[in-house]
């Protein structure tokens, strides 16, 4: 196994611990370091490897979207009475569907990342978005971005897709 090889298989393997119970996304609140870190490795990741079991893969998509679900829940409760935040809607449809099940296929898959694009106020420099508010060191913008789609295209890579 190459060099990058193995740093994307302990990715996958750290991404499918997340949601048990020692990786809540309250952990990560009390240990920030442990926020960037992750966020590091999604970076790290390179989607070009193949030669991963799809289910070890889709363990990963399950563990990142149970953090982007707790991410995104709790930056909604504590910004919800702020007027300069303009995507309460499109971010409360995204978390339905993070809320909707574990995502088993790539369609499920595509709707979650389809959905954070589709609403996502690309705006003046003064408007915030939940998407970009940082919270114990990550951003719902990194974990889909940097996370779900990467995990997507490995998978896309895999089957011949990409």
């Amino acid at each position: 196994m190459s060099e990058s090889e193995t740093a994307n298989a302990q990715i996958l393997a750290s991404l499918a611990q997340l949601g048990t119970p020692q990786n809540q996304f309250n952990d990560f609140v009390l240990d920030p370091i442990r926020g960037s870190r992750l966020m590091n490795g999604l970076l790290a990741l390179d989607p070009g490897q193949t030669n991963f079991k799809a289910e070890d893969v889709y363990a990963a998509v399950q563990g990142l979207g149970r953090l982007t679900e707790a991410l995104l829940a709790h930056l909604i409760e504590k910004h919800k009475g702020q007027d300069r935040i303009k995507n309460f809607i499109a971010s409360g449809k995204l978390l339905l569907l993070l809320r909707a099940g574990p995502v088993t296929d790539r369609k499920s898959l595509n709707r979650i990342i389809a959905t954070f694009y589709d609403d996502w106020p690309y705006a003046a420099h003064w408007r915030r978005d939940l998407y970009r508010i940082p919270a114990a060191n990550m951003t719902v913008m990194g974990l889909v971005f940097c996370g779900l789609q990467k995990l997507r295209d490995l998978l896309d890579e895999q089957n011949g897709l990409a």
